[in-house]
C-alpha cells in the first residue's frame, strides 16, 4: 500500500451512533460499517467529561469560566501494544494537555508528594493544590526536578522488577541444570 511505502499514518475520526432494536451486546456503531474496525491497528475511544466536578475552572466554581475538561481515553483495539488501557488527563483550552496537573497526579501516585484533600505536602512544606500548580508553572527548575524524580522512581521500579525476574530465571535454570 502507499501508506506503508511512504510511512504515512491515517487517522479516522468518527462519531458513535446507537443501533436501533439491539437487545444484547454493544448498541453503538460507527459510520462506514465494520471495515475500519477490522482493518485498523489501533482504535481509541475519546470522551470528554461533562460534569462540573471534573472540569477545570478559573476562579470560584459557578462564578467564572470553564478553562478545560477532563478527557478520558479507552484503548479499544491495539495490535501494537497491550489493549484495553485507560488514561485520563486535563485538556486546558488554548494550551493542550495540562502537564502540570499530570506531574502532580503522577508524583502523588508514586508517593513523592502527599496529597490530602485540598492540600499537598512536598519536602515537609504544605501547599494548596492551586498554589502548588502555580509554583510548578512559574518555576521551571522546580517542575523539571519533580518530573525527574517521578521518572527516576518509575525507572528504578522497572529496573528492580527486571533484576528480580532475572534472579528468579537464573535460579530456575540452575535448578533444571542440577536435575539433569
Amino acid at each position: 500500500t502507499y501508506a506503508g511505502k511512504y510511512g504515512c499514518t491515517f487517522v479516522f475520526i468518527g462519531q458513535l451512533r446507537e443501533k436501533i432494536g439491539v437487545m444484547y451486546g454493544d448498541t453503538s456503531t460507527t459510520q462506514g460499517g465494520n471495515s475500519l474496525r477490522f482493518y485498523s491497528h489501533m482504535r481509541m475511544e475519546v470522551s470528554r467529561s461533562t460534569t462540573h466536578d471534573n472540569s477545570q475552572w478559573e476562579g470560584e466554581k459557578g462564578k467564572s469560566d470553564k478553562t478545560g475538561n477532563l478527557t478520558k481515553v479507552n484503548i479499544i483495539k491495539n495490535k501494537l501494544a497491550n489493549p484495553f488501557r485507560k488514561a485520563q488527563f486535563n485538556i486546558v483550552y488554548g494550551q493542550g494537555i495540562d502537564k502540570y496537573s499530570e506531574v502532580v497526579e503522577v508524583a502523588s501516585d508514586l508517593q513523592i508528594i502527599k496529597k490530602w484533600g485540598d492540600s499537598i505536602t512536598h519536602n515537609e512544606t504544605k501547599y494548596k493544590i492551586k498554589e502548588f500548580t502555580d509554583l510548578l508553572q512559574s518555576n521551571d527548575e522546580f517542575f523539571e526536578d519533580l518530573r525527574k524524580q517521578c521518572l527516576n522512581k518509575v525507572l528504578n521500579k522497572n529496573e528492580d522488577l527486571l533484576l528480580n525476574n532475572k534472579a528468579v530465571l537464573t535460579e530456575k535454570i540452575q535448578e533444571n541444570e542440577s536435575e539433569d
